[in-house]
């Protein structure tokens, strides 16, 4: 039944290599952004909480910080846009110092800036302006202009994938820093001590403190979408991926029981009962899709990175490595298998109303 059914196999081979790997699309969403979430890749820079000052108490502020025995790594941050070409905007970072970053891993390529000539630009804005590692970019703001040398490419979902950094020492050259706000990033021991921190700066400091984030409330939020989004996607493409292979499968059994109705006719008549043929046809499926299962899972495992690559760069992401759970994998291509064998059974249980007396009659 099987080398007869030739067709139908390549058929079921394809589609089923076509669920698996979209299944493993689905397991990497749900590994990678719920499971597993990656805080490295959702954001340029992690923090506990920010402390946003006017001019007039950031230096109190600054040091009010510096003092408490619950905050660590207190980092002086300012978002300028700067422009190239009068018309492309980067949202650039400035850190006064950015060895201080917990994200050293935002540089996927080169390293990030120390000196007071020097920027590292997202690799998509690198990419579009056709800009390398070495190459000088020429930034306005106002009526001043610099050129910085290009140290490295990072990477942000953040502001369409548009951003950069800076030192503070490498701002001056266009932007005075005596006058603006400030924000002050925090590490600390969790959301509680987030809140705390932030609750006694506003008390302290009043209307001087502009705004405040809680980092764990702020991400807490964000994933709960990625996770929630991710979940779903993995659980819609497993559900369809089952309708797909059970229509599959009805289509074909059908269509191969009405072509060897008068075959099956004959076998119930030298003995095989409905019981041997209905698993006869059922197994004839499954050499094709059980290798089919094998080999685009060994494909989608080596592979599927690859394309995520591909689609992540149009979210900033340029170069990221996620991870696909072979376990998962496995229990997906398992179920698939097991699925697909109990539809077939079922199907195939039309056999039953072919009698060989009525096939005789007809003819």
């Amino acid at each position: 039944t099987m080398f007869f059914n030739k067709r139908q196999n390549i058929i079921t081979f394809f589609v089923t290599g076509l669920i698996i790997y979209s299944c493993a699309f689905g397991l990497l969403m749900y590994e990678n952004f719920n499971r597993k979430p990656n805080l490295e890749l959702l954001t340029l820079e992690t923090c506990g909480g920010v402390v946003m000052a006017d001019s007039e108490k950031k230096d109190d502020i600054e040091k009010y910080l510096k003092d408490r025995s619950d905050t660590t790594n207190i980092r002086r941050v300012i978002d300028v846009y700067l422009y190239y070409n009068n018309e492309d905007q980067l949202l650039t970072n400035v850190f006064d110092d950015v060895s201080k970053m917990n994200n050293q891993n935002a540089c996927y390529e080169g390293r990030l800036p120390k000196h007071d000539n020097e920027i590292a630009v997202s690799g998509s804005f690198g990419k579009d302006n056709g800009f390398k590692i070495g190459d000088e970019l020429k930034l306005d703001y106002g009526n001043k202009s610099y050129k910085y040398l290009i140290t490295g490419f990072i990477q942000t979902t953040n502001n369409g994938g548009r951003e950069a950094i800076l030192n503070e020492t490498a701002l001056k050259h266009l932007v005075s820093l005596d006058e603006g706000m400030v924000s002050f990033w925090f590490d600390c021991e969790g959301e509680a001590a987030s809140k705390n921190i932030l609750d006694d700066c506003s008390e302290k400091y009043g209307k001087h403190v502009i705004s405040t984030i809680n980092f764990y409330e702020i991400m807490e939020g964000g994933l709960t979408t990625f996770k929630t989004l991710s979940m779903l996607m993995l659980v819609t493409i497993c559900s369809i991926s089952g309708i797909v292979i059970v229509l599959v499968l009805i289509l074909l059994i059908k269509t191969l029981i009405y072509k060897k109705r008068k075959d099956y006719g004959i076998y119930k008549a030298v003995g095989f009962t409905s019981a041997d043929l209905i698993k006869q046809t059922a197994l004839s499926f499954m050499p094709s899709i059980v290798l089919s299962t094998l080999i685009f899972s060994i494909i989608s495992h080596e592979t599927v990175n690859s394309v995520m690559n591909i689609i992540m760069q149009t979210f900033g992401l340029m170069k990221c490595t996620f991870v696909i759970p072979i376990p998962g994998l496995i229990i997906i291509s398992i179920s698939l298998i097991v699925l697909s064998f109990v539809f077939a059974l079922i199907e195939a249980r039309k056999i039953k109303k072919i009698e060989p007396y009525n096939m005789l009659i007809s003819e």
